[in-house]
């Protein structure tokens, strides 16, 4: 499970043909994951692109989505 969080984590052009692969395997065997991994990703690219303004529509689509993995994200913003 390490390697898989690692992958996720790590933007994906920096993964090895191998490693990109793999990946893919997870989380097509597991769709939650999947959906998870989604999440990250979106979060990565909100903040690689600095579009903080965005990040209440995230944190809905986080919750919305239900993932127990990311319920942490239980988070009330006030503007």
């Amino acid at each position: 499970m390490r390697d898989v969080t690692s992958w996720i984590t790590h933007h994906p052009d920096s993964l090895d043909d191998d490693r990109a692969q793999q990946l893919k395997q997870s989380l097509t065997c597991c769709p939650e994951l999947d959906r998870a991994a989604e999440h990250v990703r979106a979060f990565a690219e909100l903040m690689d692109n600095r579009r903080g303004r965005h990040l209440d529509g995230w944190i809905v689509r986080v919750q919305d989505d239900d993932i127990p993995a990311l319920s942490p994200v239980r988070v009330r913003r006030t503007p």
